[in-house]
């Protein structure tokens, strides 16, 4: 499994780091999502 892993990175670097890129966004865009509800429910 880890052989197969690291194989597939050294032949595709480009595919796994739009995973992880893609990986990243989607987790900064939930956070903003919730600190965007985190400001309408709580105005300063």
């Amino acid at each position: 499994m880890n052989k197969t892993k690291s194989d597939l990175r050294k032949s595709n670097p480009i595919i796994s780091n739009s995973v992880f890129l893609i990986l990243y966004l989607v987790r900064k865009s939930k956070t903003s999502l919730k600190n965007l509800e985190n400001g309408f429910n709580n105005p300063h």
